[in-house]
């Protein structure tokens, strides 16, 4: 029997996303204003129809950068495959990660021991952050081999039908979820 289940986890902003918003809104604005001030200024700048693109592609270039700010996440296990995709303001998506319940060394909850000793550990090559940001109790990490071989580190928050989903692949791995 087939096993397919879907999650979708939206990002919640934190400082640095707010950062950015603030930065592009008023650098938007700003440059928006200096070149309709530079237009109305200089009349011979008047007469170029390109200028006038100039403070509208601003906008638009802020726009995409504020609004690039919105991800979720989306979780899809099929079989013994639990694919990652980042989703951007529901428009652009792109493939995190992809990790087979069959090579997984670890699945266990952030607040465990266990993720103290393997975030820190020195065979760790890459960690994804696939989380929500918040930090809840059903915050979990996976330690896995990827296909070439090196450690990594995912940081997710799945369903109990997806725990029981690696249950059924990688039972010995699975802890105190």
């Amino acid at each position: 029997m087939d096993i397919f289940i879907e999650k979708l986890v939206a990002k919640k902003k934190d400082g640095k996303d707010i950062a950015i918003t603030v930065a592009a809104w008023v650098l938007t604005i700003l440059v928006t204003l200096m070149s309709i001030f530079a237009i109305f200024t200089f009349e011979a700048l008047r007469n170029f129809v390109f200028i006038w693109l100039f403070p509208a592609g601003f906008i638009f270039v802020g726009y995409k950068l504020i609004t690039s700010r919105n991800v979720e996440f989306e979780y899809s296990l099929t079989n013994s495959e639990l694919d990652i995709d980042k989703i951007i303001h529901r428009r652009k998506r792109k493939r995190v990660v992809t990790v087979n319940a069959r090579n997984i060394d670890i699945l266990a909850l952030v607040s465990s021991e266990q993720f103290a000793r393997e975030a820190n550990s020195a065979t760790i090559s890459k960690k994804f952050d696939c989380s929500s940001g918040t930090n809840s109790s059903a915050t979990c990490f996976v330690v896995f081999s990827d296909k070439d071989g090196q450690k990594s580190l995912l940081i997710f928050e799945p369903n109990e039908k997806m725990i029981d989903g690696f249950k059924r692949y990688s039972t010995r791995k699975v802890f105190g979820v």
